[in-house]
């Protein structure tokens, strides 16, 4: 193993402890845990109050998240295929493996989603998902990194709760739940025989199926950690490389089948969307506040790419702590190793080229140079500034440590003082939410099945993309409905890379231009022309618009062009389709 993680840093000598030391050491868990709880219910607050018609800001996200807790839910009671499904993108389907099903959060979530809803179970995740990371990471600094717990609490805290976190609570409930990660450094850095890369192999196996993207960035960071470390302390890594093909020979033939489907199987793409591949930090941001900290703003949001992605509003005070902290305590290896790391990722997180104010400066970085790589065309550079959350919490619990051991009071007090003074601003606050309207009773009473013949889709209008998620909450029933279109990652995009949703039918486009401008063309032979090869290609039985839908009155003018006049059914008109 590179780097002992047998015992806390600061410890000097490793001593039993004794009974009544024991019981506040697990007190101190229990408040830590609660505290932790008590916090991810005050961020998602807002959601609770109103479950069924409430989402987060980012709702096609949300509204995506209810469908994948419903899928696992059919892949339990029905054995449907948990890597694919035909539900959503009529005829095609939707590749799961190479989206963010979750398998791994919403598969345990199964007597939950059947019993209160797939509702209850998002938020719960939402809510646990940032709980558990901080108290993961408070473990493990606890035990093996410092002795203080009220130290590692607050540097857990951090990991579960910066900004950075708080931004992909916002839908991301993938990201949120990175509790397994603190486990994951942990088994890495304590490598040293065959048999420790069986604990390293089950964690990594469980990551995969909850998000592949943060397990590529920890081993990312791992390895600059530990080359870094050993290349400083001038020891070999060797004594890792028995325990890492341990590891390997148990995931490939764990992982084989999975990953075939994800790279090989249908609906496969290669590299990110267009519209996000360039997401990369902007130099001005990492400064500034996140507007859902208690010291942020809605001004300081032109700097991020949208509210789900502020990954590196740190606040310039803790930028300066973190630099002093680093400074004082530089003689230490195991500090060094961290700075380095969070030095590359701080690179890798500014992409290919330098922007500051959101104006690019044409300064190349080294990105450039590895955007390339196989696997990396797969990531937003921008998410590498969230290797920088764990490290600055490490470095956290190491201040308010020297800070509780400073033997003069006065400038205790003054050092506490500064730390809440940094750690207050960037503080969460609630995140926010929107309303959603309830599925049609057209479609929750099962009425649509006297419209819509078995084995044919059904059209939402507007047509289902990620700006118009809605309909993907419709599909709750064993025997559901195919639907037209969704919210997903598919082939199709600009120079084989994915798009978002299915390749745009030109009715799917008439009908979106019409909801955006509320102007009703003149409907021509060839529009509808183009509803009847579009309704063949979707095997559609119906065109379904709700009664709330804005510009509805327009929409249903259009469509009664296009197919005919169409019928009122309970809250919505269906335009049935030959």
């Amino acid at each position: 193993m590179v780097l002992s993680a047998s015992r806390p840093v600061d410890q000097q000598e490793p001593a039993p402890a004794p009974d009544h030391q024991q019981r506040v050491s697990k007190r101190a868990d229990f408040y830590a845990a609660g505290a932790f709880l008590a916090m991810g219910l005050f961020v998602t607050a807002r959601l609770w109050r109103d479950l069924g018609h409430r989402r987060v800001e980012i709702n096609s996200d949300h509204s995506q998240f209810i469908w994948f807790l419903r899928h696992a839910v059919r892949v339990v009671t029905e054995g449907v295929d948990p890597f694919y499904t035909h539900l959503l993108n009529a005829p095609d389907g939707v590749n799961l493996m190479a989206n963010t099903a979750a398998l791994g959060l919403t598969l345990p979530m199964v007597p939950i989603t059947m019993i209160f809803g797939p509702e209850v179970s998002f938020a719960l995740l939402l809510m646990l998902g940032l709980s558990a990371t901080a108290f993961g990471w408070y473990w493990v600094f606890s035990r093996h990194l410092v002795s203080s717990r009220f130290a590692a609490a607050v540097g857990g805290g951090f990991c579960g709760f910066a900004p950075g976190m708080i931004s992909h609570a916002n839908g991301h409930i993938n990201w949120t739940a990175q509790f397994l990660v603190p486990f994951l450094v942990l088994a890495a850095l304590r490598l040293r025989t065959w048999k420790d890369g069986i604990p390293l192999g089950l964690l990594v196996l469980y990551q995969v199926f909850i998000n592949e993207e943060v397990l590529l960035y920890t081993a990312l960071a791992l390895a600059v950690f530990m080359g870094a470390y050993a290349w400083m302390t001038k020891t070999s890594i060797r004594r890792v490389l028995p325990g890492l093909a341990v590891a390997a020979a148990m995931l490939v033939p764990l992982l084989a089948y999975p990953l075939y489907r994800q790279f090989f199987g249908d609906q496969t793409y290669s590299g990110l969307p267009e519209s996000v591949a360039h997401y990369r930090a902007d130099l001005a941001s990492f400064p500034a506040y996140s507007q859902l900290s208690v010291g942020g703003n809605a001004a300081n949001s032109r700097l991020s790419w949208n509210i789900s992605e502020e990954n590196t509003f740190f606040g310039w005070p803790l930028l300066l702590l973190m630099a002093g902290v680093v400074i004082w305590l530089w003689q230490q290896a195991l500090v060094k190793a961290m700075a380095i790391t969070a030095g590359v990722f701080f690179v890798l997180s500014l992409g290919s080229n330098l922007m500051i104010g959101r104006r690019g400066t044409g300064i190349p970085l080294p990105w450039v140079l590895l955007e390339r790589v196989p696997l990396l065309g797969h990531v937003l550079v921008v998410r590498f500034a969230l290797v920088l959350i764990p490290i600055f919490g490490a470095l956290l619990a190491l201040t308010v440590t020297l800070v509780q051991k400073m033997p003069d009071p006065r400038f205790r007090r003054l050092s506490a003082l500064i730390l809440v003074a940094v750690l207050v601003p960037i503080l969460p606050v609630p995140i926010p939410v929107r309303g959603q309207s309830a599925a049609p009773a057209f479609i929750t009473e099962g009425v649509w099945r006297d419209w819509v013949p078995a084995g044919r889709t059904i059209v939402a209008v507007p047509v289902t993309t990620e700006e118009f998620p809605s309909a993907m909450e419709w599909q709750r029933d064993a025997g559901d409905f195919p639907l037209a279109g969704g919210y997903f990652l598919g082939p199709g995009g600009q120079g084989g890379r994915a798009r978002f949703g299915p390749a745009p039918r030109p009715t799917a486009s008439l009908i979106r231009d019409v909801y955006k401008t509320g102007l009703v063309p003149v409907v021509t032979a060839q529009m509808q022309q183009d509803l009847r090869e579009d309704a063949a290609f979707w095997h559609a039985g119906a065109l379904v618009l709700p009664d709330k839908t804005l510009r509805g009155t327009e929409l249903r003018r259009l469509i009664d062009q296009l197919a005919g006049p169409g019928w009122h059914v309970r809250d919505v008109t269906v335009w049935q389709l030959e």
